[in-house]
């Protein structure tokens, strides 16, 4: 985004240019997890409800960083899926990827990958108790990763930065929607 103010002067503009490479990789995962799941023709009607879902046009452009937990959260229930079905390492490598992506990028990712990663836990406890150890270290792995790339943040601002929603450091007025200009 930085590279880019040189070239445009809008920050909306700056603010929207990742997400264009988003929403198709966030088409690839639902296509890939429907066919895994179903067949060819519901993985296309898959994409297509969910390409045209309401969540994925108002994601698309508030330019927050809303897809991105979208994207992130797709991969991460792509490697779970895979991983129930076969133990790979690049499957781990890839959901720790994602959880740290996620966590990084917007910290509201805790909300979707909580309960997805309690309930793989929790089923495989019950069937498969090494799989569950491995998703627990794993999701330990990315939480430490996650806790080692804000500690810049950290450093400056302390913990307000992420605690203190409607204080000094964050409020409706310096975010609000790009859309009302009003």
């Amino acid at each position: 985004v930085w590279f880019c103010s040189f070239f445009f002067f809008y920050t909306t503009v700056l603010l929207r240019l990742p997400l264009i490479p988003a929403l198709p990789v966030c088409m690839m995962f639902v296509y890939r997890l429907a066919k895994h799941l179903f067949n060819e023709r519901a993985s296309i009607i898959s994409v297509t409800v969910f390409t045209f879902s309401f969540p994925v046009f108002h994601y698309s452009y508030t330019a927050r960083g809303y897809l991105f937990i979208l994207l992130f959260a797709l991969i991460a229930l792509w490697c779970l899926v895979m991983l129930d079905v076969q133990n790979k390492k690049r499957y781990w490598f890839t959901l720790v990827t994602s959880l740290v992506a996620g966590f990084y990028t917007v910290p509201s990712s805790l909300y979707f990958a909580a309960p997805v990663l309690a309930f793989f836990f929790f089923r495989w406890v019950i069937q498969d108790k090494v799989k569950a150890i491995m998703l627990l270290k794993h999701s330990l792995v990315a939480a430490a990763i996650t806790l080692l790339l804000y500690t810049p943040v950290f450093l400056v601002s302390g913990t307000s930065g992420l605690f203190d929603f409607y204080g000094k450091h964050f409020t409706y007025a310096e975010t609000g929607n790009f859309i009302d200009q009003s």
